[in-house]
């Protein structure tokens, strides 16, 4: 056999398993995207439940979601199995509900050394907004809320100048009620669940803003003092720095 004619064999060889190589990859990779894609039964949470309710009177119904986006997530897949436990924390309306999130002991706040006339309050933020995960038990942070400004520019607020992180939990989908113009860039980041201290007064403001803006935490040095202000839009603030 000359040898042109085994280049020739070899080249034919070659070019058929590359061409498989290929075809084994699109085969892969779609069904990969049909994984995400395809919708799952997750039970969720309907409206905010307090830490303490009972899984039987809480407000839980299934929800069809796309199971990449729970992938991974310890998810309680049969709602008697909660029925006699309670919320160990505060959980916000459209959270998949996780095993961790339910148990059978009542949450004390004597368990986190809660100050007397201090609550604690629940809220979710992405992995910026804690700073990278540099906020944790026991830092000092102060929290900010941005939101829409009629149609104009995202409004930026110190909502409370210092409060304390208690706990941080694990990570769920965005799927609280945000406003839609929030849920279109982050509907897909997920969220961390973090436990702050607060007063009875500041807790409504910071449960309220949770509800309807996105959240940020600011890491605070041992003698930061941040000063109020005024709610600011991004061309104020390029004003005024300029």
């Amino acid at each position: 056999m000359g040898r042109r004619t085994i280049l020739l064999i070899t080249s034919i060889l070659i070019a058929a398993i590359g061409t498989a190589l290929v075809a084994v990859y699109v085969r892969t990779a779609d069904a990969r995207a049909r994984q995400d894609q395809t919708l799952v039964n997750v039970l969720v949470a309907t409206a905010p439940i307090a830490p303490s309710t009972s899984g039987k009177n809480a407000p839980l119904a299934f929800k069809q979601m796309p199971a990449g986006l729970v992938q991974g997530l310890s998810l309680v897949t049969d709602r008697k199995t909660i029925d006699s436990q309670v919320a160990q924390s505060t959980i916000f309306t459209g959270t998949p509900i996780q095993t961790s999130m339910f148990g059978t002991t009542t949450p004390s706040s004597s368990l986190i050394g809660l100050p007397q006339n201090m609550v604690g309050v629940t809220i979710s933020v992405t992995d910026a907004g804690r700073v990278a995960g540099f906020a944790r038990e026991g830092s000092d942070v102060a929290v900010y809320s941005t939101s829409e400004s009629g149609g104009q520019d995202q409004t930026i607020r110190l909502l409370l100048p210092k409060v304390r992180v208690i706990t941080l939990g694990g990570q769920v989908p965005n799927q609280s009620g945000k406003a839609a113009s929030d849920q279109s860039a982050s509907s897909n980041v997920p969220q961390t669940l973090v436990t702050v201290q607060v007063t009875p007064n500041e807790a409504p403001k910071l449960i309220l803003a949770s509800e309807t803006s996105t959240l940020y935490l600011a890491l605070l040095g041992p003698a930061t003092n941040v000063p109020p202000s005024q709610p600011r839009t991004l061309s104020q603030l390029l004003a005024s720095s300029g």
